[in-house]
């Protein structure tokens, strides 16, 4: 019978993880980490809000019975449509997600693969999570001429409408959800500033392009020359090679490429920290 490694209590030297998602999205992951000898932070990167007109959003929910196909391309995209959906969801209508979040999403509102159609990328060590994962599974042919609704944020890329638009499809997208750069309170900022000036081994999770332009932004508000090189010396992880590009261009060089989700992430996140739990535990 194997035996679980006993991991040292976290203390003043325990490794920490920040966590970038939008405020009560890391909560699975934050729950997970101490057990792990890790220590969560959150300090959101991206803040989520009701689209500020939901006018046409709540007209295209009006009339789903009209659509083949349902896109959300995020779990923020699914919550804030369905918690205004005026009916049940049409039994006839196929939906589609980018990822197991969004999938859980939809499940939290009981629409599952088991009563209707629910397009998403398959799982595995080499999964992606994104709208070209996404393309690769949709029957694009069968939606030649066939409405289709693209529920989004505001903004985005193009490339999930600009793919169905090519392949026939009649697209309408709408808005569910605004993005924005928050600010984080002054205990925050104390709390990054202080680990930054511990020598505590400290690793950032990256989950959006967004997220790092903002931190980007942010950071060079915040800190000074030497506090700015502490924090481009962080390990870095995320799940895609387009976030990756993005934090270089921000200044961050020691980034690790992980497999798509929370699971994935936080496996990498325990290989990264078990090196220093070791040489702790061994003091």
């Amino acid at each position: 019978m194997s035996v679980a490694p006993i991991r040292p209590p976290l203390d003043e030297h325990s490794p920490v993880a920040v966590l970038t998602r939008p405020a009560g999205q890391s909560t699975w992951l934050a729950g997970q980490l101490p057990a792990c000898g890790i220590e969560p932070l959150e300090f959101p990167l991206l803040e989520i809000l009701p689209a500020l007109d939901d006018t046409p959003l709540r007209a295209a929910l009006a009339e789903l019975t009209q659509y083949a196909l349902v896109c959300f391309v995020s779990p923020n995209a699914v919550r804030h449509a369905l918690e205004k959906l005026p009916g049940p969801w049409p039994e006839h209508l196929a939906a589609a997600v980018v990822g197991p979040g969004s999938a859980t999403a939809l499940a939290d509102f009981g629409i599952t693969a088991s009563d209707v159609e629910v397009f998403q990328p398959p799982a595995g060590p080499n999964a992606r999570f994104d709208s070209d994962a996404l393309l690769a599974v949709l029957p694009l042919a069968r939606l030649a001429g066939r409405r289709v609704l693209l529920v989004r944020g505001d903004g985005g890329r193009d490339l999930l409408l600009d793919r169905l638009r090519e392949a026939g499809a009649l697209v309408d997208v709408v808005s569910a959800y605004i993005r924005q750069r928050p600010t984080p309170p002054a205990s925050l900022w104390r709390s990054l500033d202080t680990l930054l000036a511990s020598g505590r081994p400290i690793s950032l999770t990256l989950t959006s392009s967004e997220a790092v332009g903002n931190l980007d932004v942010l950071a060079r508000a915040h800190f000074d020359t030497v506090g700015l090189a502490r924090l481009h010396r962080i390990d870095c992880f995320t799940s895609h090679e387009r976030i990756a590009k993005t934090a270089r261009a921000a200044g961050f060089g020691r980034i690790t490429l992980c497999g798509a989700g929370d699971r994935n992430l936080l496996q990498a996140l325990k290989s990264w920290a078990n090196p220093y739990l070791a040489k702790h535990a061994d003091r």
